[in-house]
């Protein structure tokens, strides 16, 4: 070739190349100048299919958070009536009778098994293995589910064997009310395992459909299949990855290049992976709905959370056993665990399998509006898919291991208007893992517990508008092979710390809660309106050294956008509000409350534009008024101070005059 074309090439391309790089900067500089929560989120509207930072979870919840839960109305079986007879008496073992209004209700095709007011004995779990059945209390004081024996002492030991360790799977697995796939158990009531992975049983169980031809980039909803005959429009399958041994897999969930050595080389506590890596963890699931088919094109409903290359060998399979439409509600669950908890040992009869609930392939299920109490684990989801868990309080003051656990390729659910106020000690907290995604806590209070990531990288999630007490009686942990704590894009948004003084209790692991607040603990992600805590940079534990990209914005300060998940939402589906309980209907110069979160007394500075009677309502997240008070205002600014006599929670403070309202949400602790 000439040598004069040659160099006029270099320098065009060249050229080209400086161009494209001008180009790139000057495309990410707002979002690398950010640092506000403003700007933040004005970035993220930019991009909302692939922000570096900011996961796109506005899927999360029943029904992506596009429907909200329902009021089923269907046919009725009361317990309490023939053929089932409970007897709700509190002595009587009601366990057969419920059971059987379940399963009568499940081979009818769905219903609402009814629980009048009464105290339920139940001598071992129920179970619920059907879609479209509801299981539904008076009320969490009028309906009490009282187990008089753990999943220990019913079923005795649940081991799994790993190099020489007895893992006792009750302590994270499983629960009195059970909620999944009827081929959980086999023949003689015991779990069936179909490998010898240590949570195999909990997985998808799917068929190959078709292959994914080419590469793909995070974000993508369009994608090319190998034969799309067997798919169709609306239907839910299982996107697979095979995770090699190279650790390539791990690198993408991972998402940084710069520090993704520590991966290879087990610095920060990584460790070697073994627990995430062939044969023990052969392939990543994600549960995905199918929008339309044209020819072999795919088009999902949300986009891709993770790449796609040619070496993980994407297939898309079909669900063989799911459970839908079906909900745990109004009603409270009595358990019995004991202070004398010791974390992960062998369990004995009056120590360990004291779960409440437990959901296992359920896809757009729901726990609403009940009580736990005196538990070990609250609630518990498993390869879930949009389940919505709201209104639960944990309470009793035994020792809980997690008050909330998000677990084993669960992802797009939704924990919501949470509370955990009573256990004495909480070792863990709101916990997820395995390679989880899209999932959101929202408007949630722990008074005792923190924030735990348990290793295995979950990734792609929020926790926005809680308060979280990361009391030194408490620690994230996950087991020593599992990898990292998390993987890329974890965002906590507008976090309020606070610690109780009546919880004592101190742990060696602790590390008083830095998790929270603690950007080098996260990679690519968010911490943004952290308040009541300092900021850690300490380098945090089980991760690759190094700073990993995560943005910290808004020091100290309450976020304009209040609630990342919701505002998402709203984005996604193109409205100004959407109707919530909780939604605020507020001029930012009008109210102000203060100090929030309240502890005793309550401080309203109210702009009013007419004089009158001002009615004040406090609502909990029921909607149910809790107290209310008259005050007369006069045009222009007053100052009012209440002592309401309130639990702690998340309330609307609603203000009326004259037919006008306005409306705020505060804390309570």
């Amino acid at each position: 070739m000439n040598k004069t074309l040659q160099k006029n090439q270099f320098c065009f391309l060249s050229t080209l190349l400086q161009k494209l790089l001008f180009f790139v900067i000057l495309l990410y500089t707002p979002l690398l100048q950010a640092q506000t929560s403003n700007q933040l989120w004005d970035a993220y509207k930019l991009n909302p299919e692939n922000h570096p930072n900011i996961p796109n979870c506005s899927f999360a919840g029943y029904h992506c958070g596009e429907a909200a839960i329902p009021n089923v109305s269907s046919t009725l079986y009361n317990v309490k009536s023939a053929p089932f007879n409970a007897a709700g008496n509190g002595s009587t073992d009601d366990r057969t009778a419920i059971q059987a209004a379940i399963d009568s209700a499940g081979k009818h095709g769905g219903g609402i098994v009814y629980l009048p007011a009464g105290t339920y004995k139940l001598s071992g779990l129920i179970h619920i293995k059907y879609s479209n059945v509801v299981l539904r209390g008076a009320g969490t004081v009028s309906t009490i589910l009282d187990f008089s024996k753990s999943l220990q002492t019913s079923y005795g030991d649940f081991i799994y064997k790993y190099g020489a360790t007895n893992n006792y799977l009750w302590w994270w697995s499983g629960g009195l009310v059970w909620m999944g796939p009827d081929d959980t158990f086999d023949g003689s009531g015991k779990i069936f395992r179909p490998d010898t992975i240590i949570q195999g049983w909990e997985y998808w169980r799917t068929t190959f459909i078709t292959n994914v031809t080419g590469t793909y980039t995070r974000g993508n909803r369009v994608l090319t299949v190998s034969n799309a005959s067997a798919l169709h429009a609306g239907q839910k399958v299982i996107m697979t990855w095979q995770n090699p041994a190279d650790k390539s897999f791990l690198k993408n969930v991972y998402g940084h290049a710069a520090t993704e050595i520590g991966i290879d080389n087990g610095t920060g506590g990584v460790g070697n992976c073994l627990g995430i890596l062939p044969t023990e963890y052969t392939e990543f699931q994600w549960a995905v709905e199918i929008a339309s088919i044209s020819g072999n094109q795919v088009t999902l409903k949300q986009p891709l959370r993770l790449n796609i290359q040619t070496n993980w060998s994407v297939k898309i399979e079909q669900i063989t056993s799911i459970i839908e439409e079906s909900g745990i509600e109004n009603l409270r669950i009595q358990l019995h665990a004991k202070m004398s908890h010791k974390h992960l040992t062998k369990p004995v009869d009056t120590v360990g399998g004291w779960n409440a609930i437990y959901l296992n392939r359920s896809w757009n299920c729901w726990v609403n509006n009940v009580t736990i109490t005196s538990a070990e684990e609250g609630v518990i989801i498993s390869s879930t898919k949009n389940v919505t868990v709201s209104n639960v309080l944990i309470n009793g003051n035994e020792q809980n291991h997690h008050s909330f656990a998000c677990r084993v390729g669960s992802h797009d659910n939704l924990f919501e208007n949470f509370t955990v106020n009573g256990p004495d000690r909480v070792r863990h907290g709101i916990n997820t893992e395995y390679f989880s995604s899209g999932n959101v806590w929202s408007k949630g209070l722990q008074k005792v517990g923190t924030f735990d990531s348990h290793r295995a990288m979950p990734f792609d999630f929020i926790r926005t508008e809680c308060i979280v007490s990361n009391d030194a009686g408490s620690s994230p942990g996950g087991g020593s092979g599992a990898g990292p704590y998390v993987g890329n894009r974890v965002v906590h948004w507008n976090i309020y710390q606070y610690i109780d003084p009546m919880y004592t209790l101190t742990m060696a692991s602790s590390r008083g809660g830095d998790d929270t607040y603690e950007p080098k603990q996260y990679v690519m992600g968010a911490m943004v309106g952290i308040r009541g805590v300092l900021l850690n940079t300490s380098e945090g534990e089980s991760m690759p050294l190094g700073d990993k990209g995560t943005i910290v914005s808004d020091e100290g300060l309450t976020p304009t956008i209040v609630n990342l998940y919701e505002a998402q939402k709203d984005f996604r589906l193109n409205v100004t509000s959407m109707p919530s309980l909780f939604t605020e209907n507020i001029n930012a110069n009008a109210l102000s409350i203060y100090p929030n979160p309240v502890k005793s007394e309550l401080n309203l500075s109210y702009l009013s534009t007419m004089s009158g009677s001002l009615r004040i309502s406090i609502i909990n997240d029921l909607g149910i008024i809790m107290e209310e008070f008259t005050e007369d205002v006069l045009e222009g600014d007053n100052q009012i101070i209440l002592s309401p006599k309130i639990t702690s929670g998340i309330y609307l403070l609603k203000l009326s005059i004259n037919g006008v309202s306005i409306s705020k949400t505060f804390y309570k602790i």
